[in-house]
């Protein structure tokens, strides 16, 4: 769907964010909006606030694109939204049928904690990874890391790498 999708005129989020939050929501379903933006936008602050006090509606992911994406802004979001928790939850919250997978190492000996995602005929093996700012630590999944930073054994901001390949 993304790849057919040209941006351009500026970034318009808090009336996009406003828009979306306004959307009907099924009883029982979890809604997750993305954030994907260069972030070039005057109303940084509005926009954090906004996502603090919507975050018992909805989770908010953001994703900073092109060659000069306000850090800022993205950043700020991430930290607004405390958006870090398992794919699973928002996979699970968009009707997929889960089942846990062996942890994966990879070429660089790292350790990925993996899904099997299951919907409408489509399976996806589902592996994630959460990384510390400076790539010293690295968790597998997310209640290693919470404990982790709850016991000030590492500080943020953290990012978390996703990658689903369809099978």
């Amino acid at each position: 769907m993304l790849e057919n999708q040209q941006g351009g005129g500026g970034t318009r989020l808090l009336p996009a964010l406003k828009r979306a939050m306004a959307m009907p929501v099924q009883d029982g379903t979890a809604r997750s909006f993305v954030i994907v933006s260069d972030g070039y936008v005057s109303i940084e602050t509005d926009a954090f606030e906004y996502i603090r006090e919507n975050l018992n509606q909805a989770n908010f992911f953001t994703f900073g694109i092109g060659s000069s994406v306000n850090r800022f802004l993205m950043e700020g979001l991430a930290r607004a939204s405390r958006n870090v928790h398992p794919s699973a939850d928002c996979l699970r919250g968009s009707g997929f049928r889960l089942e846990p997978q062996p942890i994966r190492r990879d070429n660089n000996a790292k350790l990925w904690g993996c899904v099997l995602a299951e919907r409408e005929g489509l399976r996806y093996r589902v592996c994630e990874r959460i990384y510390d700012r400076f790539d010293q630590d690295s968790w597998y999944d997310v209640s290693s890391w919470y404990w982790a930073s709850q016991l000030n054994r590492t500080h943020g901001p953290w990012w978390t790498v996703t990658v689903a390949e369809r099978i």
